[in-house]
């Protein structure tokens, strides 16, 4: 008599074995699997999570892994989400609906929450959490001792059955990790992505190294991860190097961050400060005799602010001089590149009142602060750290290079910028109602012949006196 084949315990494969089908074959695609390292980022969210509801529910007593679903069975759920669709999928190709009733979907994400639970707990003992098991009265377990000789009998588990509550863990909110753990979540309101959000933005502060803010969060940052046990501060590290930050880093300004200091202390206090500035005739000059070391004369300027421009890579000093020629009164306010400044004292003298300084609609004081003058304001007409007392123009250009628009509208040419696209044409209107023309002028030149001025006309002769010139280089 021929022995009578084991059914296949999953309801799908038994259909498809009878059927003679596969997924393939009827249309569906296998379920991808993810690999544990696709896995990782989200298994690290998920056990911080589970830990948070520990921490929460537990209340001291033992736990088993369906109490500790059924803490987490919102979050469990939306992982089966996909899970339950690709069954259903499955079921609808083979002619299949036992798995689709109520009952079958209902026993699978049960026994799915309670092996995701029982994961969880695993991997926060191998992080060497205070998670030990017991008895149901928190009685330490002991392993029953296994008879010699004894065959292991087998069991079918029914998912969902008694067998899934009868592991039962204690939890110990006293341990050293949980303590450090429990001031993460409690103290600080830490979740597992904003832990992974903070590790990310350690290579954007190690890129500040030498600016005067650098320090002071590196201490809150420092105290926040303090908390964090050193190996689940490795893992989040590592979810977290997926970050990189494209821009120049401010820290080749380390050499002077003293002098950076000082200014920074002088913008927060509204003092005065006296720098020694290399001009950029000085720094021609010195190109030209190298031998000679410049020794430019020391200015006396108010300290209004910092601007740093990511598209130089350089920080500029927002400041104004005295009126030697009407006392009293201050200059204009300028630029000064901090790479040419090579001193920089912080004086006792506060800086003048904004009133003192010459008229201009982007002049203005913060409110309340009659020193304080406002930086948003002063470069609202920019499309990056430019600021002239010149006129300010209304611009309309017509693009018509694909590639130029699309720059146009992935990064804008200036970001009071205005663009009108007509349906069926090729080309796009963009207007800027007030600009400098000194600024936007090298902006236009770099479309090369993918745009045309309309207004102002000034510019339009400008751009074709230039490429006159350059032709005329190049014959």
């Amino acid at each position: 008599m021929a022995k009578k084949k084991k059914a296949a315990r999953n309801p799908l494969r038994r259909r498809a074995k009878a059927s003679g089908s596969t997924g393939k074959r009827s249309g569906v695609a296998k379920r991808k699997r993810q690999t544990p390292e696709e896995k990782r980022g989200g298994q690290f969210v998920r056990h911080l999570k589970v830990l948070a509801a520990i921490h929460k529910n537990h209340r001291g007593k033992p736990f088993n892994k369906r109490m500790l679903a059924d803490w987490l069975r919102d979050e469990f759920d939306r992982d089966l989400d996909e899970l339950s669709a690709f069954f259903a999928a499955r079921a609808a190709a083979l002619g299949s609906l036992s798995v689709t009733t109520p009952a079958g979907l209902a026993a699978i994400q049960e026994a799915s929450r309670d092996r995701n639970a029982e994961r969880a707990i695993k991997s926060w003992q191998k992080f060497g959490l205070e998670i030990k098991r017991t008895d149901e009265f928190g009685k330490p377990y002991k392993k029953k001792p296994k008879r010699s000789g004894a065959k292991k009998a087998k069991s079918k588990k029914p998912a969902g059955g008694a067998s899934s509550v009868k592991v039962w863990w204690a939890y110990d909110p006293k341990g050293p990790v949980a303590t450090a753990l429990q001031q993460l979540f409690t103290d600080y309101k830490l979740t597992g992505y904003e832990l992974e959000g903070i590790l990310g933005c350690n290579s954007l502060l190690e890129g500040c190294y030498g600016l005067p803010m650098e320090p002071r969060v590196r201490k809150a940052f420092d105290r926040i991860t303090a908390t964090v046990p050193p190996r689940l501060l490795r893992e989040a590290a590592e979810q977290a190097i997926v970050w990189r930050y494209v821009f120049r880093r401010p820290s080749k300004y380390e050499p002077k961050k003293h002098l950076l200091q000082g200014w920074n202390d002088a913008t927060i206090l509204r003092k005065q400060c006296t720098i020694k500035y290399l001009s950029a005739a000085v720094v021609w000059k010195h190109y030209l005799t190298p031998d000679a070391a410049p020794d430019p004369k020391p200015r006396r300027i108010a300290a209004f602010g910092t601007i740093f421009n990511l598209e130089e890579d350089s920080i500029y000093l927002v400041g104004c001089e005295p009126d030697q020629s009407h006392p009293g009164r201050w200059k204009k306010p300028v630029l000064y590149k901090f790479d040419r400044v090579i001193a920089l004292t912080m004086e006792a003298d506060d800086n003048p009142l904004i009133a003192d300084i010459p008229s201009h609609r982007r002049i203005k004081a913060v409110d309340g602060m009659p020193t304080r003058l406002d930086l948003e304001e002063l470069f609202a007409d920019s499309a990056g750290a430019f600021f002239r007392y010149g006129k300010t123009h209304s611009l309309e250009v017509r693009i018509d290079d694909p590639a130029q628009i699309a720059m146009c509208l992935e990064k804008p040419f200036h970001r009071e910028q205005k663009v009108e696209i007509t349906p069926g044409r090729t080309e796009i209107k963009l207007t800027v109602k007030n600009c400098f023309l000194e600024e936007v002028l090298p902006r236009l030149l770099e479309m090369k012949d993918g745009f045309t001025v309309v207004e102002p006309a000034d510019l339009a002769t400008q751009i074709h006196d230039i490429a006159g010139r350059v032709a005329s280089r190049h014959r």
